[in-house]
């Protein structure tokens, strides 16, 4: 029997310094009776089932949770992240917009098949229920796809990280100038910033993962 999280949403997931994702919150799948966690509702006797604008509709509507519910929601978290707007917010919900959704401009430039590959993956997730994905590993596939097609690390980029680990030790030890230290790691940051979109691509991707392993 698979183990549904039955609560993904954007403020379920944390990052880390270093911006690796994390889903918390995974009591819910374990309530019971009337148990109701703050935030959630209770669409069906005896169950608390999620957050509002998170949950598939046909879900609210029957009360049975299965593969496609969780798939929504993990749908609208794609869009939440490829969009910088949040489910709901002035009454419009995402899964309505998703065709006509543009990128995130506080994300950097997406390159054209980057986005709209990941947006495509989000449509399959929030689609109709008859035409929906039915499995979290089709979704970690196509995710997978494009992680490897448009989130590698450029050479330039791995040679200016190992510089940087070099020079960062030789001024621990006071053997380099701080300064030189510091441009460098400006400049590594500005093309870290330059591939934010992409990193996009690769938290949905883990926290994918993470919700395979809950």
């Amino acid at each position: 029997e698979p183990v549904f999280h039955r609560d993904i949403k954007s403020a379920n997931v944390v990052l880390s310094a270093d911006f690796n994702p994390k889903l918390i919150d995974c009591g819910l799948a374990r309530f019971t009776g009337g148990v109701k966690a703050a935030g959630t509702v209770a669409t069906a006797a005896g169950a608390a089932l999620g957050t509002p604008g998170y949950m598939c509709r046909r879900y609210c509507q029957s009360g049975k949770f299965e593969a496609k519910s969780e798939i929504f929601s993990f749908g609208v978290l794609m869009l939440e992240v490829a969009t910088g707007r949040l489910q709901g917010t002035d009454d419009r919900f995402l899964e309505d917009e998703a065709e006509e959704s543009v990128a995130d401009p506080r994300a950097g430039a997406w390159p054209i098949e980057c986005f709209g590959g990941f947006r495509q993956v989000a449509e399959s997730c929030v689609g109709e229920y008859k035409g929906r994905v039915g499995s979290m590993l089709v979704v970690m596939r196509e995710l997978k796809g494009l992680v490897e097609g448009h989130c590698k690390p450029s050479e330039e980029e791995l040679l200016q990280e190992r510089e940087l680990a070099r020079l960062q030790g030789e001024c621990d030890a006071g053997r380099a100038d701080k300064a030189l230290v510091e441009r460098m790691r400006e400049d590594l940051s500005a093309n870290r910033e330059a591939l934010a979109a992409h990193r996009a691509v690769q938290v949905a991707a883990q926290v994918l993962r993470d919700e395979q392993v809950a």
